[in-house]
């Protein structure tokens, strides 16, 4: 596969409120689009889940610090997250029509 571009749910922090008056910061998950080089299906009970893939993503410069301080960076730059079908259709429809478990991006000579 060669990397593609890819709207993800990249892991942050951010102010939440928990209601009741009580704010603080917590982990959510920010819609970014960027880079990913790698592909992974799902598996949710007992079949493969067509609404979302695992994905080998780059993180941009703002969330690196945080996803850093949690050990979750891989190769110092990248993060395994989440991305889903709906939101990247065309991108995602030779994977998801190929069966395929994993593709993950390989370096050209």
């Amino acid at each position: 596969m060669k990397p593609m571009r890819l709207q993800v749910k990249m892991p942050a922090l951010a102010v939440v409120n928990y209601g009741h008056g009580h704010v603080g910061l917590g982990q959510v998950e920010t819609p970014v689009e960027t880079m990913v080089d790698g592909l992974r299906r799902v598996q949710s009970k007992e079949a493969l889940s067509e609404d979302y893939v695992r994905v080998r993503a780059f993180v941009p410069p703002e969330f690196q610090r945080n996803l850093r301080d949690q050990g979750r960076l891989v190769d110092g730059d990248h993060v395994w997250c989440y991305a889903y079908v709906a939101h990247n259709k065309k991108s995602l429809a030779p994977f998801m029509a190929s069966g395929d478990l994993e593709w993950i991006a390989t370096e050209e000579s």
